[in-house]
């Protein structure tokens, strides 16, 4: 499996990314962030239309199933469209400081370790990140059409 799909620039030196959030978010509101880093996530990720239907009903699953679920389902599955999706909550996730960037089955573990607030929290910022994403991919597709 592979892991989360990687901002450029020290994305694999954790101190020098944290640095750049921490810049970036001296600039921009966290909702200006998300807009960011969902925008870049699905501009990189395949444009089908299994990844548009795949990211619009993610945030109903994860409403339903909860976190863990959602993202375990997506680890599990073996397709293109699925890495890039777990990729872009896992790496959300990681630059709120939720999991570390690694594996997606090493993220899976850490975030059975927070506790029940930091859980929902991540929980809060996954759902929020979709919004975004659903969003720029709809209209990606739509262009793209």
């Amino acid at each position: 499996m592979a892991g989360p799909i990687r901002r450029g620039g020290g994305a694999g030196n954790p101190r020098q990314a944290a640095s750049e959030a921490g810049a970036r978010a001296a600039r921009q509101t966290l909702e200006q962030q998300r807009s960011a880093y969902a925008w870049q996530q699905v501009n990189e990720a395949p444009c089908t239309s299994d990844f548009v239907n795949l990211v619009k009903g993610l945030p109903a699953m994860m409403m339903g199933n909860g976190l863990l679920q959602t993202l375990a389902f997506l680890v599990d599955k073996d397709k293109d469209h699925h890495r890039a999706a777990a990729g872009l909550v896992f790496g959300w996730l990681a630059e709120r400081g939720f999991v570390e960037p690694s594996p997606p089955f090493e993220q899976l573990r850490k975030l059975t370790q927070l506790s029940s607030g930091r859980y929902m929290q991540a929980t809060e910022e996954a759902l929020a990140i979709l919004r975004w994403a659903r969003q720029f991919a709809a209209a990606r597709k739509s262009a793209k059409s």
